[in-house]
């Protein structure tokens, strides 16, 4: 059997007290393509936030590796992934720049690319 590198076993996440995501459940496996669409305001952002430890579990669990989501494995996959929001980013000129700014952190900076990537 197939461990899922990524679960969310019907969660539900409530932002100011308005629920963002109601009951969602899905599974990613390693090498899984995946593609988040819908209307803006859906919750589409708020799926990945909630996978980083951005917004609490309201209901529901979030698996990653087949570990729940707690401090250490929120560090773990911050670790080996980097969110860049849709909003304008402040210090960011390019889009190239605002691709760069999360090898600022001290947890991405022994992997900046190359300046030929």
């Amino acid at each position: 059997m197939i461990e899922s590198l990524i679960q969310f076993d019907h969660v539900g996440v409530s932002v100011r007290d308005k629920a963002i995501l109601i009951d969602i459940s899905f599974d990613l496996n390693a090498g899984d393509k995946a593609v988040f669409r819908g209307k803006s305001g859906v919750g589409k952002s708020t799926v990945l936030k909630t996978l980083l430890g951005l917004y609490p579990l309201a209901r529901g669990m979030v698996y990653f590796q087949g570990k729940p989501l707690d401090k250490s494995v929120i560090a773990e996959i911050r670790r080996c992934a980097a969110y860049i929001g849709q909003e304008p980013v402040l210090g960011a000129e390019t889009v190239r720049d605002a691709l760069l700014l999360p090898f600022q952190f001290k947890a991405h900076s022994g992997n900046k690319p190359s300046e030929s990537t």
